[in-house]
């Protein structure tokens, strides 16, 4: 199992968000990416491909000020083909320094990736780590509906 893990933690390692196109090798080319965040509802769904992908991330990022830091948390392979995973991520969003945990499950195919679920946790897994903007909030989380509060 060891071995695998080995395996599924280096592809995964050979990824650049800001250059997919880089590392399409990773990534089978019927990819579907599963991502589900109550938050950014316009975000919400499947996209396909590597080229879909792309414009996911081109669309998330915009949201977030192109920043993003992922920090793994745990790891667990599930046989062959599956890998759970639980991240850290930090970003900026709405003026404010932003961490929140995510839920991955992702699906290989040998060594590419071939299907990957995206659940960041929007209430009592993210945290205002800062806030430049003009609303102070007075709970640890963005609340329902965050993306309101974006000017």
């Amino acid at each position: 199992m060891t071995h695998q893990l080995n395996e599924m933690l280096d592809t995964l390692s050979k990824i650049d968000i800001s250059n997919l196109d880089a590392c399409k090798e990773c990534f089978s080319p019927d990819l579907i990416w599963h991502y589900e965040n109550a938050e950014l509802p316009e975000q919400r769904g499947e996209v396909h491909g590597v080229e879909g992908l792309n414009l996911f991330f081109q669309r998330v990022l915009n949201t977030q000020n192109y920043s993003l830091n992922v920090e793994v948390i745990h790891a667990h392979p599930v046989g062959d083909e599956l890998l759970l995973m639980h991240t850290r991520n930090r970003t900026s969003w709405c003026r404010r320094e932003v961490e929140f945990d995510v839920a991955l499950i992702w699906r290989f195919e040998g060594s590419r990736v071939v299907e990957v679920w995206d659940v960041p946790a929007v209430t009592s897994g993210m945290r205002i780590l800062s806030d430049n903007s003009s609303e102070k909030s007075h709970t640890n989380t963005l609340g329902t509906n965050a993306s309101k509060h974006c000017k």
